[in-house]
């Protein structure tokens, strides 16, 4: 069984600004309250990730998931 998210059309929006130049503080919003999900599809998922008969449940979904270094010099490629 796949569950596929979108995390980009349906998400709420992002409280963050983006991370342009060197300074990397903080740039959030750290009251927001929002979800990468959206409120809609988050209920979406919490329904589809309990009410199944599945042994296995993979979820599929398009965020990179690794470790983020910083090279000196901005040299990233």
């Amino acid at each position: 069984r796949f569950v596929l998210l979108d995390t980009r059309q349906f998400r709420e929006e992002q409280p963050c600004d983006d991370a342009v130049g060197t300074d990397l503080g903080p740039r959030c919003d750290q009251t927001a309250t929002t979800t990468m999900l959206g409120d809609a599809q988050e209920a979406w998922f919490d329904e589809v990730a309990t009410g199944h008969d599945a042994v296995w449940t993979t979820v599929v979904q398009q965020v990179v998931v690794h470790q983020w270094r910083i090279v000196p010099g901005n040299v990233l490629w």
